[in-house]
């Protein structure tokens, strides 16, 4: 699809791939069961739910501070599982989620400090930016995981940055583990 009305025609069981590149504005809350979204396009107002936590992208891809990114049913969260295929997924809308897997050669965003990410998240891949503590919600640790043997290709092998907004952000509460395969 590429338009606003690709997401309404979406259900908890379609499994879309909105490809057009552009700048959208959703009417509602868009409900599909895994989403793929590719080209660069800034998606604007509504939210979108993700009942299987699946969601694949290509491109420069925002969900701007109004667009509320819930995997899940909207009422149950679900663990999320991102992968950015490459360039950026930047999530500025509040993102829910029970436990997060991230991976990819792109970067994964996360700047909303009202994130609700409880457990944990895992990074297989990719560069993952926090922007200040509460953007990680509530969860207490980060796993690097990456096959560090067998890398040829550096972009593949997860890289964190937790960055902050004044000289006094702490990250509390927060274990980082890195993993070897």
């Amino acid at each position: 699809g590429s338009n606003a009305a690709f997401f309404t025609g979406l259900n908890n069981t379609s499994i879309g791939w909105y490809n057009a590149g552009a700048n959208t504005t959703l009417s509602g809350v868009a409900n599909a069961y895994a989403l793929r979204i590719t080209g660069t396009s800034t998606l604007t107002g509504g939210g979108i739910n993700i009942h299987s936590g699946g969601l694949l992208t290509n491109g420069t891809v925002v969900l701007s501070a109004t667009t509320p990114l819930y995997f899940g049913d909207g009422t149950t969260p679900a663990e999320g599982i991102v992968y950015v295929a490459d360039s950026s997924l930047v999530l500025n809308g509040v993102v829910t989620a029970n436990n997060l897997t991230y991976g990819g050669p792109g970067f994964l965003q996360l700047t909303n400090t009202a994130n609700a990410i409880s457990g944990t998240i895992q990074m297989n891949g990719g560069l993952l930016y926090i922007d200040g503590n509460g953007a990680r919600g509530t969860a207490t640790e980060i796993v690097l995981s990456g096959d560090y043997l067998n890398n040829n290709n550096g972009n593949q092998m997860p890289s964190l940055r937790l960055r902050h907004n004044s000289a006094t952000t702490t990250y509390t509460g927060l274990n980082v583990t890195v993993a070897e395969n």
